[in-house]
């Protein structure tokens, strides 16, 4: 064993801090963004850099500090809406927490009009103001949309299996499900231009950059039974079949793309066959492409739909304020901005319930906060049930620069929960071969139940108005596909570069 005396060495104690301190800035560093008040992670949030790059934090509040970043940069900037923005210097930056404040209440005079508003009062002038005060035309917005799903297998039994194909037999399933995950969750995140108005047919998307984070580790065992089943389903189905689906009176046809991909290897030698593979392939990564893109288009579409001042809304405590009760509960500021802070929650029928920040200047709704009192739909019928048991969210607004309020960030909760107890049956059917004798079945009684916990979060960074031809002049050209990453990295998003002044609103 080697020793080395430090004592009394200044020299070398300064040394080893200084040699510390270089290794430390060597390594990646993981930072997180929480709320000072309630020790939350904000999600989202903005991190700019002192030469203008930025990145976002994810949805545990999370971003990554890399080398790079150290030797080219001298400081950072975080943001997020309602809260102060915080600068520091990277040398400075040792603790892996930076804490953002909410902006300060100033205890100045506040000036009203002779009279004081009950709430159902300025729910009236909430509805009097809305044509003038929120931006219903056409916009062109820059944002960051994050999905994140999570699904868990509560329970599953299969009984009265039955498998014409012998390598398919029960104790082939068994090991399936025993060996399956329980939970899964994958997220997706999206940087794009989303431009229109709130009819559906005036929406277009043009992505610039998508990721989607999930754990690849899979179990050796999961992985042999998957290519036990793909060498099965080549050796006993026939290339040109395609398969049907019965459950009990109901059933249709089985979307066969995966058992297309276990077609036969083409013949190498073929050259016509080789182009028209290829072909196939394009028009099929063409087509994946083009409905990534339209998902998402959706996604957005059905956040939209929750603003109370759009056409259909799903939150109508405004635009049929007669069937809530409302209650003022006071009045402060939100970020800067005097407010009324008005609950409101159902009388009969209605859904929703929630919070509303409401400027005292125009009667402007700058936040909204709600969640159902019920279950917001579902059905059991035929051994088959869903319950949509939960649904809540978040929407922030912000004036923009024709002085009206458009949104600014959009949070959105659901939880849904998903059984099934039913026969069902997959047919082979081939037009090639007549009679049922030489086509394979596969039967059995399923008994399950499954959750899915889902999350939405919308950053909007940039929103100009647009004109009908502007709008018309603008192509959806979508070629982009999530790329793969196990793990949250902020440097992902490189695109995001941009003004300091932008970002940071």
């Amino acid at each position: 064993m080697i020793k080395i005396a430090v004592r009394g060495n200044k020299k070398f104690l300064f040394f080893l801090f200084s040699l510390s301190i270089l290794f430390l800035n060597g390594q990646t560093k993981y930072i997180r963004v929480i709320d000072s008040l309630t020790n939350d992670p904000i999600s989202f949030a903005t991190v700019i850099f002192s030469n203008n790059t930025g990145i976002i934090t994810d949805d545990n509040g999370r971003f990554e500090l890399l080398e790079e970043q150290y030797l080219n940069n001298d400081s950072i900037y975080v943001s997020f809406i309602g809260y102060k923005t915080l600068s520091r210097e990277l040398s400075s930056l040792k603790d892996t927490l930076l804490i953002l404040s909410p902006n300060p209440i100033e205890l100045k005079e506040i000036v009203l009009t002779n009279r004081e508003f009950s709430a159902e009062e300025i729910v009236e002038k909430i509805r009097e103001n809305i044509n003038q005060n929120y931006e219903i035309q056409i916009l062109d917005n820059l944002l960051f949309f994050g999905q994140k799903e999570s699904n868990e297998l509560k329970r599953i039994n299969i009984s009265k299996y039955k498998s014409s194909i012998k390598e398919l037999n029960k104790g082939f399933l068994d090991s399936m499900l025993n060996s399956m995950d329980k939970k899964n969750e994958y997220a997706i995140e999206v940087l794009g231009n989303y431009s229109g108005s709130f009819k559906k047919e005036q929406q277009k998307i043009n992505l610039i950059k998508a990721r989607e984070t999930y754990s690849q580790e899979k179990d050796l065992t999961v992985l042999a039974l998957e290519e036990k089943f793909e060498e099965a389903i080549k050796n006993n189905v026939k290339s040109n079949s395609y398969f049907k689906v019965k459950s009990g009176i109901f059933g249709g046809e089985m979307d066969n793309e995966y058992f297309d991909n276990l077609k036969p290897d083409v013949d190498t030698t073929d050259t016509e066959a080789i182009k028209r593979e290829l072909a196939e392939k394009n028009k099929k990564e063409m087509k994946r492409k083009l409905d990534f893109a339209k998902n998402r288009k959706s996604e957005l579409n059905s956040i939209l739909s929750y603003l109370f001042y759009a056409p259909k809304t799903k939150l109508n405590f405004i635009t049929k304020s007669n069937r809530y009760n409302f209650t003022l509960n006071e009045m402060t500021y939100f970020a800067k901005d005097p407010v009324y802070v008005l609950s409101f929650e159902p009388r009969w029928g209605e859904d929703y319930k929630g919070t509303i920040y409401v400027s005292m200047d125009d009667f402007a709704v700058l936040r909204m906060d709600f969640e159902n009192v019920k279950s917001v739909w579902g059905f059991d019928l035929f051994g088959v049930s869903i319950d949509a048991y939960k649904r809540s969210g978040r929407i922030i607004l912000s004036k923009n620069n024709q002085g009206k309020y458009s949104p600014k960030y959009f949070q959105f909760s659901s939880a849904t929960k998903f059984a099934v107890d039913r026969p069902l049956k997959f047919i082979e059917k081939n037009k090639f071969v007549r009679g049922r004798r030489k086509q394979n079945e596969i039967s059995m009684r399923i008994d399950l139940e499954t959750t899915n916990l889902s999350q939405r979060e919308v950053r909007i960074f940039d929103s100009k108005n647009l004109s009908l031809s502007e709008y018309d002049a603008i192509k959806e050209k979508n070629t982009v596909l999530p790329e793969f990453y196990e793990r949250f990295t902020t440097d992902f998003w490189e695109e995001l570069k941009t003004s300091s002044k932008t970002l940071q609103e």
